[in-house]
């Protein structure tokens, strides 16, 4: 095998490369602000570990989009393009890493839609619902599984979709195999995305607090929308004429279908980090107004007559609190750290708990 000879980046590629590097930072950065902000609430979950795996695979697809982009990836494949040769010299890696690509991306979307399962099965614990979430993970444990079989045996041998000099080699028609993928990846993403929502809306709580709580369900909507814009572009790929000129697009389509998929679904999750934020900048308010108290007080320096009688109203340690929030609580299982969440699990098993709290007090 000849040495890969590297091609300048195409000014599309470079520009698909680089919007998609901003968007794995953008992922990379909420994933360490959930697992920062789970650190101080419920504790770490099955659902964190396999987000991080999800990260992991979508990081290598960026890697390997930009690798793509250096080696011929964008270029027509064409005997009269100047550099025809080049691109020949370098197909044998080209193909080895399009298929390597195909398996990271069934990974990352599989890793990415199982976290969020799993997030279910820790949030809602009627049997029912249970039922439905375990039922939709082992369906997509087996859409993974046979979609990558089919893409890893399409050619027999496996080495004749990189060496096509092969003897006896063949490959499948894959049009049909990569169809197949983008409809029931649409289906499944589709699936998980209502699963919440009979829920949602069966919560006693204002309409606004549910569409709020919906909206953040269904962020999904952008996978979706690149999925099917995916759909519509595959029927341009040439595989057989020009595999190098006409997969840029697919490459790009496929990474960000991934890395919005992270940022889709860690968002949501930012909201302890977020409600922690906030309770700290109204705590440092009181601080201020306090302190504001304080100086029109007597000669002392103490607080004034009317400052005391106000702020004695309240119990003696300084702070102040004011949310409304929904939380996960009382999971059953081994699901421990669900307990932490909220102290009031006491009375009837709930799925979700709508609690509004107020509380200001100083030392």
């Amino acid at each position: 095998m000849a040495e890969v000879i590297n091609l300048p980046m195409l000014p599309v590629a470079r520009q698909h490369v680089v919007g998609l590097s901003v968007l794995a930072g953008l992922g990379t950065t909420c994933i360490a602000l959930r697992l920062y902000g789970r650190h101080f609430t419920i504790g770490y979950g099955w659902d964190d570990l396999l987000i991080v795996i999800a990260w992991m695979f979508s990081m290598s697809l960026v890697a390997e989009a930009g690798f793509l982009g250096t080696i011929g990836c964008g270029y027509d494949l064409f005997p009269t393009s100047p550099h025809y040769a080049t691109l020949l010299n370098n197909l044998t890696v080209f193909m080895q890493v399009i298929l390597s690509f195909q398996l990271l991306y069934m990974m990352a979307l599989t890793f990415v839609k199982l976290s969020v399962l799993v997030f279910y099965q820790r949030i809602f614990v009627s049997p029912g619902m249970k039922k439905l979430v375990y039922a939709t993970i082992g369906l997509i444990i087996v859409w993974c599984i046979s979609h990558s079989l089919a893409m890893l045996f399409i050619c027999h041998p496996t080495a004749f979709w990189w060496d096509q000099t092969i003897p006896g080699g063949y490959c499948l028609n894959q049009i049909p195999i990569y169809i197949s993928l983008i409809i029931t990846n649409i289906f499944t993403d589709i699936v998980i995305m209502l699963l919440p929502m009979l829920t949602i809306w069966e919560l006693k709580m204002k309409t606004t607090e549910k569409l709020a709580l919906t909206a953040a369900f269904s962020l999904g909507i952008a996978s979706i929308a690149i999925a099917v814009w995916r759909l519509v572009t595959v029927f341009q790929v040439d595989l057989a004429q020009n595999i190098t000129g006409s997969l840029e697009l697919a490459v790009f389509l496929c990474t960000l279908e991934t890395v919005l998929a992270l940022l889709c679904v860690n968002i949501p999750l930012l909201r302890p980090l977020y409600r922690r934020f906030i309770l700290r900048q109204w705590s440092s308010k009181i601080d201020e107004l306090s302190n504001r108290y304080a100086t029109n007080g007597d000669e002392s320096g103490g607080p004034s007559r009317a400052a005391e009688m106000e702020l004695d109203n309240y119990s003696k340690s300084r702070g102040f609190e004011h949310s409304t929030y929904v939380e996960e609580t009382h999971l059953d299982g081994d699901s421990g750290s669900e307990r932490k969440l909220n102290p009031y699990n006491k009375g009837n098993q709930t799925d979700i708990v709508v609690k509004t709290e107020w509380t200001v007090n100083r030392e």
